[in-house]
């Protein structure tokens, strides 16, 4: 067969993990161990690998040396870890929980530098990331409604209530009107932007990246609501006096009694609309309504 090198014609012999006869040019080498390991990976890899694998081994096979890149050092890695002894012995060190040791397992045990087998050692990824910031509940998200609106700023009135006392018989009742604030909140865009190339993603499946951007916008969320925006000073008219306007704030949102929170039905539908009958929410009851639906 004809090698990726232009020049040098590469046969593969019948044997590709017989090493010893390979040419003595080092260009012609290198092709020659490249269409060795795209062989080995074609022919005589373990039934086992999934088709998925052997079209990465094969794009690692054919990449060219660069500076931090050593192409005759991978392919040589491919040839030997997929020898049929190599992989049999392999399996039985595995089996025993290490007891079994052969000299060809020995060697690649010697050390773990490539020059002293290394390369020789299978290698495994496991591509599920693991978070290591702080995290968060996003507890007031949990209890938080959502409301849709159509301008740029939601207007709204709240009140402390009314505070009903006890008096004496025939004493003059005191004055309990409320008093009522009028918050806004200005509608903002939560965004997080990654760059990833298409050959980055064909090869990992970019399956984690959701859950980055999940962490992501419950962690935006939590400081967003948590921190309170500044209030403006109102200014000073003649005539107009001050007067203590009580709040509160939701410090532990576990000890609040049950009659204070509400149930989230907006994620609540989305969970029953996505599992449908195999939706399993403690306190949900999931049923259906037959609704008519015209075909065209």
């Amino acid at each position: 067969m004809r090698g990726d090198d232009a020049g040098f014609n590469v046969n593969t012999r019948t044997n590709p993990f017989d090493l010893s006869d390979l040419p003595r040019e080092e260009r012609a080498a290198s092709a020659d161990l490249r269409a060795r390991a795209l062989d080995v990976i074609e022919r005589h890899v373990p039934g086992e690998v999934t088709d998925s694998a052997r079209e990465g081994a094969t794009r690692t096979a054919q990449r060219s040396s660069s500076k931090h890149y050593d192409a005759e050092l991978v392919n040589r890695h491919i040839i030997e870890s997929s020898h049929p002894d190599y992989v049999e012995d392999f399996r039985r060190h595995v089996a025993t929980a290490g007891q079994f040791n052969s000299e060809r397992l020995s060697r690649a045990a010697m050390s773990l530098t490539a020059a002293n087998g290394g390369v020789l050692v299978p290698q495994f990824l496991d591509s599920t990331i693991v978070l290591t910031n702080d995290g968060t509940e996003n507890e007031i998200r949990q209890i938080s409604g959502q409301v849709s609106i159509t301008t740029d700023q939601w207007d709204g009135v709240t009140s402390a209530g009314v505070t009903a006392g006890y008096a004496a018989e025939a004493t003059e009742a005191s004055d309990n009107s409320p008093t009522f604030v009028a918050p806004t909140i200005r509608p903002e865009r939560a965004q997080a932007y990654i760059i990833g190339s298409f050959e980055m993603i064909a090869d990992t499946g970019f399956d984690e990246v959701g859950m980055l951007f999940m962490d992501a916008f419950d962690r935006a969320d939590e400081t967003a609501m948590a921190v309170s925006a500044p209030v403006p000073t109102a200014p000073k008219v003649k005539g107009v006096s001050k007067r203590k306007v009580w709040k509160f704030e939701v410090t532990d949102v576990s000890e609040l009694p049950p009659e204070y929170l509400i149930a989230n039905e907006k994620a609540i539908g989305g969970v029953v609309r996505a599992l449908k009958d195999k939706t399993n929410i403690p306190g949900v009851r999931v049923y259906f309504e037959e609704t008519l639906a015209a075909g065209s």
